[in-house]
């Protein structure tokens, strides 16, 4: 009997010996494949500055079928005109959403020079922090509205006892500091481009800028959503400009918006022509393009002035009623999140 009790005590022995070896042969197993499937960078300490991950995928954004990096506007091709945009931008609750979506659709455009100004005497911080992250070439520039304009009530054609209200016109002074921006550091016949105002809330088909790109005086092309219509802009018959579809101002000679034309470089350098400050509401591109071509100049662009590359969109003013709410509460939002 005592036999049997030592063999059996000796047999649980053996059985726990052979689990432990197990165990310790199991882990070490799993450590040491572990260990072999580790990267390189695992040594290295986590990405704690998110500021320079956010620069990292800017930069390091590859395309969808080879390694070569993005096109950025740093990798210029000297062989093709630049494009100038003159944005005016002004303090809005969309601002910094508008300028993003912009500056993520000329990201994709090569040689673009674009000239934020904003309606500003210092530039704000929004702004400045949003251009440290566009990899657009860029200018940040400031000017003011002048406070002397004001809403015009204009009486209705088919029923002059009716009025309605013309806002003031935005974005003049504004644009007219990017032409001067422009004629204080380049010379006439010293760079080959075109120049473009372009909105910040307006929606542009990547084609739009590559019809405007060999602009020789003035090119023009029909605008989407605007003046009441479903487009506006130039008729056109084999490149030239033959009439106009639009309901507004029909006295207008040019019925056009600025979104709608594009100038030659030279066009703008070789004279001092400006946006007019007292041009009536509605007439302000008609008399601007008045000072630099005739009709029989313009060049039809997107397909003969059938196509719509660009969208006078405008960004819904957001409803800020419950934030307002949570200030006067004593709960205001963080200052420290930018929107």
């Amino acid at each position: 009997m005592g036999f049997i009790i030592r063999l059996n005590i000796l047999l649980m022995c053996l059985l726990l010996f052979l689990l432990l070896f197990v165990t310790i042969y199991d882990f070490s197993f799993q450590c040491n494949c572990e260990g072999n499937n580790r990267s390189p960078h695992d040594n290295e300490p986590p990405f704690t500055n998110v500021d320079a991950l956010d620069d990292l995928l800017y930069r390091t954004h590859k395309t969808d079928n080879t390694n070569k990096l993005s096109p950025t506007i740093d990798e210029e091709d000297p062989n093709i005109p630049t494009i100038f945009i003159i944005t005016p931008t002004h303090k809005r609750w969309t601002q910094k959403a508008d300028l993003t979506r912009f500056c993520q659709t000329l990201m994709h455009v090569k040689n673009i020079k674009w000239i934020i100004v904003e309606d500003r005497e210092s530039k704000s911080s929004l702004v400045s922090n949003f251009l440290k992250y566009c990899k657009v070439s860029s200018v940040h520039l400031l000017q003011k509205s002048s406070s002397n304009f004001t809403n015009t009530i204009v009486p209705k054609k088919d029923d002059p006892s009716k009025y309605y209200l013309i806002q003031k016109p935005r974005g003049i002074e504004q644009r007219n500091m990017g032409l001067q921006w422009l004629r204080e550091h380049y010379n006439v016949g010293k760079i080959n481009g075109v120049v473009y105002f372009a909105d910040d809330d307006n929606t542009y088909d990547l084609r739009i800028f590559e019809e405007m790109r060999y602009t020789k005086k003035v090119s023009i092309w029909p605008v989407g959503i605007v003046g009441g219509l479903k487009y506006e802009g130039p008729k056109c018959s084999h490149d030239k400009v033959t009439g106009w579809y639009s309901y507004w101002a029909t006295d207008r000679k040019f019925r056009i918006d600025f979104a709608g034309f594009a100038v030659n470089v030279d066009l703008i350098l070789n004279s001092n022509v400006m946006i007019k400050i007292n041009s009536k509401p509605g007439y302000v591109e008609d008399e601007f393009l008045q000072q630099l071509v005739e009709i029989n100049d313009l060049e039809a662009k997107a397909g003969n002035c059938q196509k719509v590359y660009v969208w006078h969109t405008r960004t819904e003013n957001p409803s800020m009623i419950y934030e307002k709410q949570l200030i006067e509460m004593g709960y205001p939002s963080s200052k420290d999140i930018e929107v």
